[in-house]
């Protein structure tokens, strides 16, 4: 090769390799500016696998019998997901899968409110950190369906079993290759028979367990995002950090020594590779490596996905208060009561906030769009956030930590062959079984609207009545006027209220002492241009009600 020849390969070699360095920096600083101009903005709604997100929590309630989470019904109820998704910051599927498991748990044994604010604390000191924290968790970023919860709680049964035997397969070929000199070729044959059984083998059961392979190379990721973390000098003294590091050395042995997920027949080498994995069925056997490794240290597993998940969801959690007009941590009373100031729902625009105190179980009438509904999904809300985040959308928050429960957007279950009314009382009997059992605080819209006009004041003031004398706080909120009368000695009341003008309805969705004492369903009508002969029938009937106790 002469002088010209090389010349020419090394300039080739190193114009490659400034355009290979070239697209890292600008990838490296492309993701920088989305992190640094995302943090403490309200992100556009992503497409979500939720079933992928939701997995480890399922996972939990199945094998975590005797824990109490925040149950479907309530988290439907209080549109949660929307809540979740507004709150989800998270760069990496552990932590938003970790993020959405907390939310569920406001009775949780987790590390502690104070151990999360020093840790969003140290993150918060120096905005480079935190970005390198986040570059980190970037880089490892969302797999759905990554199975890693299945590990944390199924890794047994996710083994393949039969190690001695895919050994010996292994161990079969370089036997025959060693032998071969002094056979006169007979092993070179039994070679090529045992290649070919292992590449049988090899699918037949890498099709199997493809999934599996996904898994362990996202757990790859997991370990590589740990390293990174680890560089992190200004994080060396960090609680979690170190806790998160501790739990790292147990796997770090493993880094390089897993499977590869893909064969990457992208050229000769790579064939060539795949070729040696196959007849010596590395694939196989690094995944009972990496299985029995983490068979065998569960606990540091779990705590691993657990410390990595809360780094990136408290890094969610700064970006999620940067983004409020204002917020609170909340403040714990034994008494089983609700102190708020400045409460309003974070999913609103321009929200309308209120002061108050729910100092006993509480009946908020108003009439309809006045915001009484809106209010206690806010009370419910804050209350879910402050047990599980310590963070309140309100200026101050007081509760007794409870398991809230919820009966409010109740339909018909078709496939269960439920009516509206079926649905309403299983949906408020979960309530009533549920308080004796632990301490509750419980919202509920409209009860028993499902029903007559009688049975449901009488029902409802029964219902409303049982609970007043149990362990919980009962917020309602209702049109049924007749319930603030029947409940007035173990009821507080509030109210929404409207003006009424020629240019329209006005409601100003502040919270008011006292039960409703306005209507406004039949100026509705007028207002949206109803036959006025119709509004002036529904006024007649009205009157005549009020006037006499009866419709006819």
């Amino acid at each position: 090769m002469n002088v010209g020849m090389i010349v020419i390969i090394v300039v080739v070699t190193a114009m490659f390799a400034v355009v290979l360095v070239g697209k890292t920096v600008r990838d490296n600083q492309k993701l920088r500016d989305r992190l640094q101009n995302g943090f403490g903005e309200i992100a556009e709604p992503a497409r979500i696998e939720r079933a992928s997100i939701a997995d480890y929590q399922w996972l939990r309630e199945v094998y975590e019998p005797e824990r109490t989470f925040v149950d479907d019904l309530t988290w439907d109820d209080l549109d949660m997901d929307l809540i979740f998704d507004r709150l989800n910051a998270c760069e990496s599927s552990v932590g938003e899968e970790w993020l959405y498991a907390v939310l569920h748990d406001p009775l949780g044994q987790w590390e502690g409110a104070e151990n999360r604010e020093r840790l969003m604390d140290d993150l918060n000191t120096s905005s480079e950190v935190r970005m390198n924290v986040q570059m980190a968790l970037a880089r490892l970023g969302k797999v759905p369906y990554n199975g890693l919860p299945g590990y944390i709680y199924e890794a047994e049964s996710k083994t393949l079993g039969n190690t001695w035997l895919y050994r010996l397969l292994a161990a079969l070929p370089l036997l025959f290759l060693a032998a071969a000199p002094f056979t006169r070729g007979i092993t070179l044959w039994l070679f090529v028979v045992n290649a070919i059984a292992n590449g049988v083998l090899y699918y037949q059961i890498r099709k199997k367990m493809l999934t599996n392979l996904l898994t362990v190379h996202y757990f790859a990721g997991v370990l590589q995002c740990c390293e990174r973390i680890g560089k992190i000098r200004e994080l060396e003294n960090q609680p979690l950090v170190q806790k998160l590091l501790a739990h790292y050395k147990v796997f770090r042995s493993l880094r390089g020594k897993m499977p590869n997920a893909f064969s990457g027949m992208s050229g000769d080498l790579d064939t060539l590779a795949e070729y040696v994995r196959i007849v010596f069925l590395s694939d196989l056997r690094r995944y009972n490596i990496t299985l029995d490794r983490i068979c065998k240290n569960n606990m540091d597993f779990h705590c691993l996905y657990q410390c990595l998940g809360e780094l990136d969801a408290a890094i969610g959690l700064l970006s999620f208060r940067k983004s409020l007009p204002f917020y609170t941590k909340p403040d714990y009373t034994e008494e089983n009561r609700i102190d708020f100031s400045g409460l309003y729902h974070p999913l609103i625009k321009n929200p309308v906030d209120n002061d108050g105190a729910v100092m006993r179980d509480s009946i908020v009438t108003g009439s309809n769009a006045s915001g009484k509904s809106t209010f206690i999904k806010a009370l419910a809300v804050s209350a879910i956030l402050a047990q599980t985040l310590n963070t309140c959308t309100a200026r101050a928050f007081t509760l007794r930590p409870a398991l809230i429960m919820t009966s409010m957007a109740v339909r018909d279950n078709v496939s269960a062959g439920d009516s509206y009314f079926i649905t309403e009382i299983k949906s408020l009997k979960r309530i009533l079984d549920n308080v004796p059992v632990c301490p509750c605080t419980c919202f509920i819209d409209e009860i028993l609207k499902g029903t007559n006009t009688v049975e449901r004041i009488a029902a409802s003031a029964a219902v409303l009545g049982y609970l007043s004398r149990q362990n919980c706080l009962c917020v309602v909120a209702s049109h049924d006027i007749e319930l603030t009368e029947i409940l007035k000695d173990t009821y507080d009341n509030y109210h929404f209220r409207e003006q009424i003008t020629d240019e329209g309805i006005h409601f100003d969705y502040k919270l008011k002492n006292g039960p409703s004492t306005t209507r406004n369903a039949i100026a509705l009508l007028h207002y949206m241009a109803f036959d006025d002969q119709i509004v002036a029938e529904s006024d007649a009937l009205v009157e005549r009600f009020l006037s006499t106790r009866q419709w006819c």
